[in-house]
C-alpha cells in the first residue's frame, strides 16, 4: 500500500468519522451512500475487523446483563469485569501517553472513564 492510498484511506476514514457524528442525532431514515463506501478494501477490512472485536464484547456485556438479571438483579459479576476494563484502559492510557500518544491515552481514558461511571450506577 502507497503512502498516498493511506493518506487517502486517512481522509475518507475521517468523512466516516463526522458523518458517524452527524448521523447520531438523527430520528428519520437516512438513505445517502455511506461514506464507507468509499475506502479501500484493505482499510474496510481492517474496520470490519475492529467492529467484529467491538461487537463480540457488547454481546458479551448483554450476556452479562442478562445473567445479572435472571440471578435477581445481582450486578457482582458484571461490576466486577467493568471494573477490570476501567483499570486495564487506565493503564493502556498511562502507556500511550507514555509513548506520546496523548489523543490515544484521552480515547482509552474515556473508556475508564465510562466504565467507572456505569459501576457507580449499578
Amino acid at each position: 500500500m502507497s503512502l498516498e492510498t493511506v493518506r487517502t484511506d486517512y481522509v475518507k476514514e475521517r468523512v466516516v468519522l463526522q458523518a458517524w457524528k452527524t448521523r447520531m442525532g438523527l430520528t428519520e431514515e437516512v438513505t445517502e451512500v455511506p461514506p464507507e463506501s468509499q475506502m479501500s478494501d484493505e482499510y474496510k477490512e481492517g474496520w470490519i475487523t475492529y467492529l467484529n472485536f467491538v461487537l463480540k464484547i457488547s454481546k458479551r456485556m448483554i450476556d452479562m446483563c442478562d445473567d445479572a438479571l435472571a440471578n435477581n438483579g445481582n450486578t457482582n459479576l458484571l461490576v466486577q469485569k467493568l471494573n477490570q476494563e476501567a483499570d486495564a484502559y487506565e493503564n493502556l492510557a498511562d502507556q500511550a501517553r507514555k509513548h506520546g500518544l496523548s489523543e490515544l491515552g484521552d480515547m482509552l481514558e474515556h473508556e475508564c472513564a465510562a466504565r467507572r461511571l456505569l459501576v457507580t450506577e449499578l
